[in-house]
């Protein structure tokens, strides 16, 4: 009996908020920049998409950084295994893709400029500018973007 109580106790632990959590700020981003590679694949300025943030090393989140971008018929991610994105230059990442197909391509990206910086596990939202190569799986297609969010309950 005792073990049982025992086992109920640790349980409901983990399970409070006081144990860490994903720190994920959703919101949308927005093309400002577009390279002519991308204009005959129909991509624009002003062109909008659902997004999701998490960045490394916050609340329970790993050492990678996770970027996505959900439009009206497919979804692409852009992971770095372990760093942040934030830099003066380009970092390679694996971009997954989810549409009619699902599958992986190579991509850069890097977040020029984010507010507050650093963010912290208790950050109320994020607004960053940043830019990604190869986007969505567009061999030469540049776009550069801003994206802000607020930090998931």
């Amino acid at each position: 009996m005792n073990r049982i109580i025992l086992t109920g106790a640790v349980l409901a632990l983990a399970a409070s908020p006081a144990a860490a959590q994903t720190v994920e700020f959703r919101g949308a981003a927005c093309l400002t920049t577009v390279s002519s590679a991308c204009t005959p694949l129909g991509w624009g300025v002003g062109d909008c998409f659902l997004m999701r943030y998490s960045p490394p090393l916050l609340g329970s989140n790993g050492t990678g950084t996770e970027f996505t971008l959900v439009g009206q018929s497919y979804a692409d991610n852009y992971s770095l295994a372990s760093g942040s994105l934030i830099g003066v230059t380009n970092t390679a990442v694996v971009g997954l893709h989810a549409g009619r197909t699902g599958y992986s391509f190579n991509s850069t990206m890097r977040i020029q400029q984010q507010l507050p910086n650093p963010l912290i596990s208790t950050s109320k939202s994020v607004n960053f500018v940043g830019n990604i190569t190869n986007f969505n799986d567009s061999l030469n297609c540049a776009v550069g973007f801003r994206a802000s969010g607020t930090n998931r309950p």
